[in-house]
C-alpha cells in the first residue's frame, strides 16, 4: 500500500517534478492555486488535486481535511520571488507578499498537517 505525500506549489517547475518523482512510492496530493494544472498533473500521476493558496487559512484547512488523519511526506514548495528590483525601486508590499507566501505559507501548511505527519 502506497503512503501519502503532499506537495505544495505542484502546478509547475520543481513542485511538479517533485510530485512526479514521489508518485512512484506515494499517492501525491498536488496542492496549488492553478487548479487546471494540478488536475492535469494529478490525472497523469494518479494523484489527488487540491486547490490551495497557502496564504488563505481556509484553503489550508481544506487541504488538511482532504489529506486526512495520516501523512508520510510534506514538501512545502509553494513560493515566489517578488521584489527583485533594486531596494529603492521595490515596493515593500512585494516583500510582504513574498514573506506571506514563502514563510508564513509554509508554516501554515506545516501546522495544519503536523498531526497527520505525526500519526
Amino acid at each position: 500500500m502506497k503512503g501519502k505525500a503532499v506537495v505544495t506549489g505542484a502546478s509547475s517547475g520543481i513542485g511538479a517534478a517533485t510530485a512526479r518523482a514521489l508518485s512512484k512510492d506515494f499517492i501525491v496530493y498536488c496542492a496549488a492555486r492553478r487548479v487546471d494544472r494540478i488536475e492535469a498533473l494529478a490525472a497523469e500521476i494518479g494523484g489527488v488535486a487540491v486547490q490551495c493558496d497557502v496564504t488563505v487559512p481556509h484553503d489550508v484547512a481544506r487541504l488538511a481535511t482532504v489529506v486526512g488523519a495520516d501523512l508520510d511526506v510534506l514538501v512545502n514548495n509553494a513560493g515566489g520571488a517578488l521584489g527583485q528590483d533594486w531596494l529603492e525601486k521595490t515596493p515593500l508590499d512585494d516583500w510582504g507578499r513574498m514573506y506571506e507566501i514563502n514563510v508564513l505559507g509554509a508554516a501554515r501548511v506545516t501546522q495544519a498537517l503536523l498531526p497527520a505527519l505525526r500519526a
